[in-house]
């Protein structure tokens, strides 16, 4: 059986080459030959040239084909570039926008003649704990013992360090910080001790009627706010209460701040 199916290979390999001789001899002898065989060997040619023309228009389709694929995805790959420069520009134009608001939230809070406005360049969850570092120093006429407010109003603590062109502040909340305040509406005297990350406790007599949301103030001709009562915790055989209390501001969340003079 294998040498059957391998003499019929070679039968029909010996045949094929003896057309293909047969055409080439037609086309290189055309002028003499006679004109039935000449049209004999165009009968066979027409199939070979006609599968040779499909098979070349094939190729071509397909070769179009690739072509408009990879074109197609380069235009995606450049449209998604796009996108994302887009995309890029417009966080950066809202960050921006935030930055400008900020700004103008701070001037329009300003109140204190000689004040000086300063960014933050470094919060408490890189700086040490309860500090900030900000972008004034000495040479914008800060020292030591500079109140440091956020807001306007609300008061977070003091210039304990000046540089040539920065500053180190350190909170009212810093632990073992004690600070004289006033508490609740009836505004009474008490101190205020740090207990780090913006809380803050005092202890007062029992008797004295403070609830949660009250006020604490640092007193002055323009008192400023401290804080606000988050917990009072009173045991009935006990003479005094203990105020837990924040500051309303999120240090992590202070991007300016003003400079008081002492």
């Amino acid at each position: 059986m294998s040498y059957l199916q391998h003499h019929k290979r070679r039968r029909t390999f010996f045949i094929g080459i003896f057309f293909i001789a047969v055409i080439i001899s037609i086309l290189v002898f055309r002028p003499t030959m006679p004109r039935f065989l000449t049209e004999w060997a165009h009968m066979l040619g027409v199939p070979v040239w006609q599968a040779k023309n499909t098979l070349v228009a094939q190729a071509g389709g397909i070769l179009s084909l690739l072509s408009s694929k990879r074109s197609l995805l380069e235009e995606n790959v450049l449209l998604q570039e796009e996108v994302d420069r887009l995309r890029l520009q417009l966080l950066a134009s809202s960050a921006l926008e935030d930055e400008v608001k900020r700004l103008a939230d701070v001037a329009t809070q300003r109140s204190e003649e000689g004040s000086v406005l300063a960014a933050v360049l470094v919060k408490p969850n890189v700086a040490p704990y309860d500090t900030l570092i900000i972008d004034r120093g000495r040479d914008d006429g800060l020292i030591k013992g500079d109140r440091v407010l956020v807001e306007g109003a609300i008061i977070v603590g003091v210039v304990t360090e000046v540089y040539t062109r920065s500053a180190h502040v350190t909170l009212f909340s810093s632990p073992g910080i004690e600070s004289a305040v006033v508490i609740g509406p009836s505004h009474i005297q008490s101190v205020a001790r740090g207990r780090g990350g913006g809380n803050f406790e005092a202890v007062l007599p029992r008797g004295v009627a403070i609830e949660k949301g009250d006020e604490i103030l640092m007193p002055g001709i323009s008192p400023l706010l401290f804080g606000v009562v988050e917990e009072v915790i009173a045991k009935p055989s006990d003479s005094f209460q203990t105020i837990l209390f924040k500051n309303p501001v999120n240090a992590s969340e202070i991007y300016y701040v003003e400079l008081i003079p002492q």
